[in-house]
């Protein structure tokens, strides 16, 4: 995609081909934020940029998308083993290879989670800063730190703490300071307020604001009387919208349940994923929806939390459905936003059941 097509303005370029402190860019789901980071990441040789993601899937993912890049850039790489991902699953022996690979400056990108950067990868960061091997601090889906940070997820919010650390170090050291990134499709005025608080300084702080509708997604909307009757209209949709769909709900115990009936209604190529489920698992997962029928386990149907959902870029999802009332207009418009990626017909269906607003309240 263009810059013109993302939407962001003529004068704003400059800021992104050569940024300075921190810049905010926020655009609809689906318009290339991700590729922002990577801009990133290829101007700054020799150095990394790390990529701050929510969840183990959005990890996965992007490590996928990543080694796809390179591998097209340089095909005498064995992609498979291409490390862009830092879990909880990821082996000692990865984890030491990437520490060795930032400090060399040969790991262009490395994608982990508020908690692993914070934590295990931190002093690592701090050698790269210090001696200039850090040249990108990107945070994406970034309204977290907003709205998982505060009672959730604090080391959402200990990010900026971190990130001035960073700055600090590479000042020292005589070192051009690492650029900062953050990106969102559902930044309100008090998330930008927010961030601009946290992240601000050192600045400049920078908005590139580049809101949109998507307009490919029809939606439909029905209240149930009771949990029986919800399951009754689930079902009779199931049955009949395009697949592959995602059928969200919003804890893990509803999600088995709803598993477990479409398995027992007969459906095969049906999957499972909550902030429970392993990493391995998950992989297969993401791996299975996007496969063909000739390699091998697929994937038409995703039962999940929003452990699955934010930031994952399957352009072919033509159908979501949630099953349960999301507890913010910006949780339900990330998850929505998984279907119709490809800029094709897609519908949306959110049916609601009395016991739901109690639950999104806590």
């Amino acid at each position: 995609l263009t810059m013109e097509q993302i939407g962001i303005p003529p004068s704003a370029k400059e800021l992104l081909y050569k940024p300075r402190g921190l810049v905010l860019v926020t655009g609809p789901t689906g318009s290339g934020k991700t590729e922002v980071a990577l801009c990133l990441a290829e101007r700054n040789f020799g150095c990394v940029t790390v990529i701050v993601v929510p969840t183990v899937a959005l990890a996965y993912d992007f490590e996928r998308r990543f080694r796809d890049h390179y591998a097209r850039k340089n095909p005498r790489v064995r992609r498979d083993e291409l490390v862009f991902a830092w879990t909880a699953d990821t082996s000692e022996t990865n984890r030491e290879v990437i520490r060795h690979r930032v400090l060399q400056g040969m790991q262009r990108v490395l994608v982990t989670s508020p908690e692993s950067l914070t934590r295990a990868l931190r002093q690592t960061m701090m050698d790269a800063a210090s001696v200039g091997r850090l040249g990108g601090f990107v945070v994406d889906e970034a309204h977290l730190v907003t709205q998982w940070g505060r009672f959730f997820r604090p080391e959402f919010r200990t990010l900026s703490d971190l990130r001035r650390d960073l700055l600090e170090a590479a000042g020292r050291g005589g070192h051009v300071r690492p650029v900062t990134l953050l990106l969102s499709a559902t930044l309100g005025a008090a998330e930008i307020e927010d961030l601009e608080v946290l992240f601000g300084h050192p600045g400049p702080f920078t908005p590139i604001v580049a809101n949109a509708l998507r307009s490919e997604t029809e939606i439909w909307i029905a209240q149930a009387a009771d949990d029986a009757e919800r399951l009754t209209m689930v079902m009779d949709a199931i049955d009949h919208v395009a697949r592959p769909a995602v059928l969200y709900v919003t804890s893990p115990e509803d999600a088995s349940r709803w598993f477990d009936t479409l398995r027992e209604s007969g459906y095969r190529r049906v999957a499972l994923v909550t902030g429970e489920t392993k990493g391995s698992e998950r992989a297969r997962v993401l791996a299975g929806l996007r496969a063909l029928p000739s390699e091998g386990p697929v994937y038409d149907l995703v039962v999940a939390t929003s452990a699955f959902g934010l930031g994952i870029d399957y352009p072919h999802i033509r159908t979501v459905l949630h099953a349960c009332l999301p507890e913010t207009v910006d949780r339900w418009y990330q998850e929505m936003g998984r279907g119709g990626r490809d800029g094709d017909v897609s519908s949306a269906f959110l049916v609601t059941a009395p016991a739901d607003g109690k639950e999104a309240s806590r």
